[in-house]
């Protein structure tokens, strides 16, 4: 009898440290989880002040001020119209007629 409670004894203290490793990677993974979650807040967190810093397009624009521009766009593209348009007259020109 001795040693079939001996026994017993050995196997509940055998369950006792496997439900003791089991309950260990548990808190371990959880422990990990919550370690990513706060490196990533940490890490967004840090992205954003550095972008806030040298990104100056965003909802903001409205506060911008207008600065003349160095090329007239509408200018430009009249003058390219114009030059195409000579263009083809000349290529007319030198196209016989059939």
């Amino acid at each position: 009898m001795e040693e079939r409670e001996k026994k017993e004894i050995q196997d509940a203290e055998i369950d006792t440290t496997h439900q003791e490793e089991e309950e260990k990677k548990k808190r371990n993974y959880k422990t990990e989880i919550v370690l990513i979650l706060v490196i990533g807040f940490l890490l967004g967190a840090m992205i954003k002040a550095e972008a806030i810093k040298r990104v100056s397009v965003g909802f903001s624009d409205y506060k911008v001020i207008a600065k003349s521009q160095q090329y007239d766009i509408d200018a430009i593209e009249d003058n390219l119209a114009e030059e195409a348009a000579q263009e083809s007259a000349a290529q007319e020109e030198l196209v016989p007629a059939e």
